[in-house]
């Protein structure tokens, strides 16, 4: 099996922005909804 690229948190947020996801909340970790689910996502430096 092929390994995953890793990405920062900004970049994770900016793509679901871009598919139509707004942010909750903001503190450690960035929840973010389309009004369906709810996806959370850590703020550390490298997303695996």
């Amino acid at each position: 099996m092929t390994k995953l690229p890793q990405v920062s948190h900004e970049r994770v947020v900016r793509a679901l922005k871009r598919a139509g996801f707004y942010t909750l909340r903001e503190g450690k970790h960035v929840s973010m909804t389309d009004n369906k689910p709810i996806v959370i996502i850590c703020k550390c430096s490298v997303i695996r």
